[in-house]
């Protein structure tokens, strides 16, 4: 897999990890333009903001996962966390709640089996599974009309990013949803590895 620009794995950390370039910005003590800057690729970051940046990556591997839920469950965009071995949701936000009602408030059964179109295709295999555990994917970003057979999946075309994180011995799966237009192309469109970002993060 070829190693994308800094800029475009800059933008893929920070949308994994939901901040938005304003916030960013603002920990780093910079401009909103300079981390769009950054990200389109016209500007590098100088030292002192890299030495920073590089220890908010390691943070975001090392969450509670108490603290976590709490803030997922209180936010309006569609985001949930599922565990990774059962595929089973943890945690919705309000935003999820809203969108797909008896996904989130019914009962939670494993999904793994009922997996269908793009997750199956990532997460009904083993090899992709172990690289999870492993610790070696950062990132997925993918297009779908449905994650599962059930009917509590209400379909509609959207996109999807998902992060992982351990919480320790547990690993789960941090997705994130945006409606798109509904002649978007289906597929995954992106699988970032942990290794490719580094090599971009060269300080890390």
């Amino acid at each position: 897999m070829g190693i994308a620009p800094f800029g475009e794995n800059l933008r893929a950390w920070r949308k994994t990890n939901r901040l938005k370039q304003a916030v960013l910005a603002e920990m780093l003590s910079v401009s909103q333009a300079t981390i769009s800057r950054w990200e389109a690729g016209t500007d590098i970051p100088p030292a002192h903001a890299k030495h920073r940046l590089n220890d908010l990556f390691i943070a975001t591997y090392r969450g509670s996962l108490a603290y976590d839920a709490h803030m997922v469950s209180g936010q309006s965009q569609l985001r949930a966390l599922f565990d990774l071995e059962s595929i089973t949701l943890q945690v919705a936000s309000a935003g999820f709640q809203s969108v797909w009602p008896d996904f989130a408030m019914g009962a939670k059964p494993a999904l793994r089996n009922h997996l269908v179109e793009e997750s199956a295709a990532l997460f009904g295999r083993d090899d992709f599974l172990q690289s999870v555990v492993a610790g070696d994917v950062a990132y997925v970003e993918a297009v779908s009309d449905r994650h599962v057979s059930l009917q509590i999946d209400a379909g509609f075309r959207h996109r999807w990013f998902a992060g992982f994180k351990r919480y320790g011995s547990r690993m789960l799966i941090d997705m994130t949803y945006e409606p798109c237009p509904t002649d978007t192309a289906l597929g995954i469109s992106k699988i970032l590895y942990v290794d490719d970002l580094k090599s971009q993060f060269s300080f890390l």
